[in-house]
């Protein structure tokens, strides 16, 4: 497939995004944000769009580089915002990921329903990360590069998309344009330090290729949107495969797939931490001791990973992924998410409270399980060994309390004078 010009590009990605009530343009003030900038305010009118500069402070120029991007906006009467941000992380090579994943927290912030991101990735940039990712050894996912267009699920159940318009456009357009238009940007330094993986790529292995290939970038890119129409069809085999597995935000149940191969519960499991997991991604290591210990026939083997923020267990053909678990918890009740609180047996959480007991000024809470309230509810812990309550959730079951009294231990008893 043959590059697009830049105008082309704008113009589609435009009709892509002809609902978008607000386009949120991530602006650093390099040359392909600019680009992508002026491109944007020659189709559309400045009120549709904004500006968004974040300001990562790890170079001596960058409130150099907040004042360019705000006097650019400022010319053009362009709404503009700049987000300071701080980083943990301080090794040269972890905090450029740290950087980004900061970035696009930030930008992400600025999301509101009927808004849509915009970044400048353009063909060289999908060329370099297809083959960052393949030399650190990654799956379709990896080789599929950028998305065009991927969906995104946001706080308060915010819905918005971030495009990248410029991926079919060629570097050597991105320059044309540039300089067509007389347009000023900034340098970052650090672009340059080979250090980095990626500007190692960018510098001395894709001139490289380049040089026995020539235009080995649409290629390239062709080779990544090939790629990401066979994930495309996965993702809908999985989309299927998935049904009956009651998934959640932190736990799959791989009973009823189990006479599948084990490519295609692989493929199960990498949509389900993809689509229901947040910052979660499987590597080679871990589908490896997930097909090991699925397979493990022992009841009592209770397979566990301990990952940095997480641990990434096994019960039966069960895969649950646990972060920030709480072993004792105490909320109110209509603060209550038994997900959040890492439950998923909401169909047996029932309970007989009459309904005056949930009107004011009646104060209700919900708690996990004391030593005491197994003497006051005799018989709870073999109950809830017979629903097959996984061992950790047993020494924490939910039970109510109204007014500093125990009501309830949901799904087990009630007790009479709150019925």
């Amino acid at each position: 497939m043959s590059s697009l010009s830049v105008e082309e590009a704008i113009v589609a990605f435009l009709k892509d995004a002809n609902d978008a009530q607000k386009i949120i343009v991530a602006f650093s003030g390099g040359m392909d944000s600019v680009v992508l900038l002026h491109a944007l305010l020659q189709q559309t009118d400045a009120s549709r769009l904004k500006a968004v500069h974040v300001h990562h402070g790890l170079q001596t120029e960058a409130d150099d580089w907040q004042a360019f991007c705000e006097a650019f906006a400022a010319q053009r009467h362009l709404p503009f915002e700049c987000i300071p941000i701080q980083l943990s992380e301080t090794r040269r090579q972890g905090v450029e990921g740290a950087a980004r994943h900061a970035r696009y927290r930030a930008l992400y912030q600025v999301l509101s329903e009927g808004s849509v991101l915009v970044t400048a990735h353009h063909q060289r940039d999908q060329a370099e990360t297809l083959l960052l990712n393949l030399f650190r050894g990654t799956g379709l996912g990896g080789m599929a590069g950028m998305p065009y267009h991927k969906p995104l699920s946001l706080a308060n159940s915010t819905r918005s998309c971030h495009y990248r318009p410029l991926l079919k456009v060629s570097f050597e357009q991105m320059q044309a344009y540039a300089e067509r238009h007389a347009l000023d940007w900034v340098e970052d330094p650090s672009n340059q330090d080979v250090y980095f993986k990626r500007n190692l790529i960018r510098h001395q292995v894709l001139p490289m290729i380049q040089q026995a290939w020539p235009g080995v970038e649409s290629r390239i890119s062709d080779a990544a949107e090939n790629l990401g129409e066979s994930l495309a069809l996965l993702d809908e085999l999985a989309a299927s495969d998935i049904v009956g597995c009651h998934p959640t935000a932190f736990s799959l149940d791989l009973a009823g797939v189990q006479m599948l191969s084990w490519q295609r519960q692989k493929n199960l499991l990498r949509y389900w931490a993809r689509e229901y997991v947040r910052n979660f991604q499987l590597s080679q290591m871990l589908y490896d001791w997930l097909n090991a210990s699925l397979l493990n026939k022992n009841p009592e083997a209770h397979a566990k990973w301990q990952l940095s923020n997480a641990a990434l267990r096994v019960e039966s053909k069960k895969v649950y992924y646990l972060a920030d678990f709480k072993q004792e918890f105490e909320v109110l009740w209509h603060d209550v998410d038994l997900e959040e609180l890492h439950f998923d047996e909401a169909r047996i959480m029932t309970h007989q409270v009459n309904a005056k007991w949930f009107e004011s000024p009646h104060q209700v809470m919900l708690r996990s399980l004391k030593e005491s309230d197994l003497q006051v509810f005799p018989g709870l812990k073999k109950w809830l060994k017979q629903q097959s309550v996984v061992f950790w959730n047993r020494t924490r079951w939910p039970v109510m309390e109204i007014d500093g009294q125990v009501a309830a231990v949901l799904g087990f008893a009630t007790r009479f004078e709150f019925q």
